[in-house]
């Protein structure tokens, strides 16, 4: 079985080794015990978003489309607890001004949506063989992708979409290294289907929209490629320091910092985790996922309105 590195694991490793070492599904596996699920509100904007682009339904009227978008929204807020109403109800005006502007601004064809990518990862020190954990097992890299375009221009991108009260600075699109490694993984898994970037679709909260695109060329996607089989060998080495990174930006918002302070004074932090934690249970595949399986054979499986371009295959 082969030991799976999401961005999430690449993001957790990066900010403070001992909070990913209590957390992550690769090592102690632990999660805060009994916590409830709150209203998140960009889960919700997203699940809208992917029915609003799911290929499928590319051709019916944005009419239709639209009620059945604001539906998936409401099949997530139903799972939240209550007191969340008004969240609920500033996600559904969102997206109904977000609709209003897409209807003009979408001069593209989507060709997957919420689309689950895994790929080995190549030894940095020798891509022409992938890397093996210290057990030899294979590592994968994974990640979600929202949304594969293809433009007028028959040029593909994929789509992240960003929920916030603000714009994203322009470096922070620039320096955006999980958008960066789902390209490098995308072209690994789909030889040929060349992606020129990442169009940031990014919807403010308060009913402002815009879109960025930021090309990642072939020099960069090396680099990312270099760099993630550089994180993903130290992520997997048997000698690996799990050692913290103390400071409030990091540990004011950290899930295990009592269980961290335990092991700083000497307490027993096993014992703080046995009392408030439990592990994380095992990821359940999701088959038959909206998206998640199989190339549309709708309008969104090849670009026949902008001309002969290239083809995605399965």
């Amino acid at each position: 079985m082969a030991v799976v590195i999401t961005a999430a694991d690449r993001h957790a490793f990066k900010r403070c080794r001992r909070a990913w070492d209590f957390g992550s599904r690769l090592r102690q596996g632990w999660e805060p015990d009994g916590e409830a699920a709150g209203a998140d509100a960009a889960e919700a904007v997203r699940a809208a978003l992917a029915v609003w682009y799911f290929p499928g339904m590319w051709e019916w009227g944005r009419d239709i489309v639209r009620p059945l978008a604001l539906e998936a929204h409401r099949r997530v807020v139903a799972g939240w607890p209550d007191g969340h109403d008004d969240v609920a109800a500033a996600g559904e005006e969102l997206l109904a001004r977000y609709f209003d502007w897409a209807s003009a601004a979408d001069v593209f064809i989507p060709v997957r949506v919420e689309t689950d990518v895994q790929v080995s990862i190549p030894d940095p020190t020798d891509p022409r063989h992938d890397l093996a954990a210290a057990d030899g097992a294979a590592v994968h890299f994974s990640d979600r992708v929202d949304l594969v375009v293809v433009d007028p221009f028959n040029t593909y991108w994929l789509v992240r979409h960003r929920i916030a009260d603000g714009w994203a600075a322009p470096d922070a699109l620039m320096l955006d290294e999980a958008g960066a490694a789902c390209c490098w993984a995308w072209g690994r898994l789909y030889l040929g289907m060349d992606i020129a970037g990442v169009m940031y679709n990014e919807l403010r909260t308060d009913g402002v929209f815009r879109r960025t695109t930021v090309r990642r060329g072939a020099a960069e996607l090396e680099r990312v490629r270099h760099k993630l089989g550089s994180e993903a060998r130290d992520m997997t080495s048997a000698g690996l320091a799990t050692y913290p990174a103390p400071g409030w930006d990091v540990c004011s918002t950290c899930l295990f910092r009592p269980p961290c302070i335990a092991l700083d004074v000497g307490a027993d932090a096993g014992a703080v985790l046995d009392a408030d934690y439990r592990r994380r249970p095992p990821v359940v595949e999701q088959e038959g996922r909206l998206g998640g399986a199989t190339w549309s054979m709708g309008r969104g499986a090849a670009p026949p309105k902008f001309g002969r371009g290239p083809q995605p295959g399965r």
